[in-house]
């Protein structure tokens, strides 16, 4: 073949590839601009805000009067349902003959029950009288974040609808649930108020705070709230003592003191040693049982002795640096004493309370705290 028709093939080859080349390299520009151009076009969705001024009127302050009609607590809640729902701490109402509630707007209903009571998470639904409430959204508790924007509203101190914002600082276990640590600030009377997130939706119900520590706050999820909210039966407060006159005009009998007792005892629970002893209207119950000592103060009732106990605990891991003294107070309640038993009922104590020992080894360890359940006990004379 020539030379010259072999130059000319090779030349037209190269010159197509040429124009291949150049046609791919400027239509991918081409190709990304109009995409890039219909994607400008696609609307945002709009962030949902939190309106605090419109979440005010959905919180409540929580009034809880004894069976004489005085007032004895404060607390807060907040509604969930138009027909009248009111979510808060169970132990906000735990000596409760009657409740009321106090809106935004002043206005105040009466409570005419409790529709379901979750002791074990420190959550109570009770049942307003009243309809067309304005009410709060609840979030899936399970997607809230370490380091999430958060807002509290309560009654601290009875200062009603009080606002203060912070963050989700800690998600904890305690025992078989969860709570959410926050550093929006709550302080005694806050309990059952509501934490709220960036959009306006629940996401806890304030509690408790650690009081021997800074800004430690602490929020039930509202995931816990959500099986009690499909109760329909109310359950009216009942006074928690008899009458102080009977239908005829004369006292209720108190039960005569019993018997001479021994003064050693055997806790049937833990095997521990108690002296328990009665003057007069005055039981006195004694123990010290190794690193957990106590003594408790009860007085005659209508129906038995009631009382506080206060007990020192001493706890640690057997190291020197981590030993901690811990002390609080109990509840107890003494149903019956004959001289070959005794039974009765005491205040739950669980671990994770106030931070009351620190040191740099360690980091805090917490003394145990009262709980807001009961539990039976029962003593026999030891041999």
């Amino acid at each position: 073949m020539p030379l010259l028709l072999i130059r000319n093939l090779r030349d037209g080859f190269l010159l197509k590839l040429s124009w291949l080349f150049l046609s791919f390299v400027f239509t991918v520009p081409t190709f990304a601009q109009t995409e890039s151009k219909h994607i400008k076009n696609v609307p945002l969705p709009e962030e949902k805000i939190l309106d605090v001024s419109a979440a005010l009127e959905s919180v409540v302050s929580l009034v809880i009067s004894d069976s004489e009609g005085k007032a004895i607590a404060q607390g807060s809640g907040f509604l969930v349902d138009g027909s009248g729902k009111v979510v808060t701490n169970s132990h906000v109402i735990e000596n409760a003959a009657s409740v009321a509630i106090k809106s935004t707007e002043g206005a105040v209903y009466q409570v005419t029950g409790i529709l379901a009571i979750d002791k074990d998470n420190d959550l109570a639904v009770l049942k307003v009288a009243g309809k067309n409430f304005k009410i709060l959204p609840l979030a899936d508790s399970d997607g809230v974040r370490v380091g999430d924007k958060v807002v509290a509203i309560g009654s601290p101190l009875g200062l009603e609808q009080t606002v203060s914002d912070g963050l989700i600082s800690g998600i904890r276990d305690v025992g078989s649930s969860k709570v959410f640590q926050t550093t929006a600030a709550i302080s005694p009377g806050s309990s059952g108020g509501v934490l709220l997130n960036a959009h306006g939706e629940v996401i806890a119900v304030t509690a408790f705070q650690l009081t021997s520590g800074q800004n430690l706050n602490f929020a039930i999820p509202v995931n816990y709230v959500k099986p009690l909210l499909t109760a329909s039966a109310v359950v009216p407060f009942s006074p928690r003592r008899a009458s102080l006159s009977s239908t005829n005009g004369e006292p209720p009998r108190r039960p005569a003191p019993p018997p001479t007792i021994p003064k050693y005892w055997t806790h049937l629970g833990d095997g521990s040693t108690v002296e328990v002893r009665i003057d007069g209207d005055h039981l006195y119950e004694m123990s010290d049982h190794g690193q957990h000592k106590y003594i408790c103060d009860l007085k005659l009732q209508d129906n038995g002795w009631a009382g506080k106990c206060t007990y020192h605990i001493t706890t640690g891991d057997g190291v020197v640096l981590s030993v901690r003294h811990c002390t609080l107070e109990a509840e107890e309640f003494i149903t019956s004493v004959s001289p070959t038993r005794i039974e009765g009922k005491s205040q739950y104590i669980e671990s994770g309370g106030p931070v009351q020992y620190t040191n740099e080894f360690f980091g805090f360890q917490p003394c145990p705290r009262t709980g807001t359940g009961r539990k039976q006990f029962v003593l026999i004379p030891r041999d």
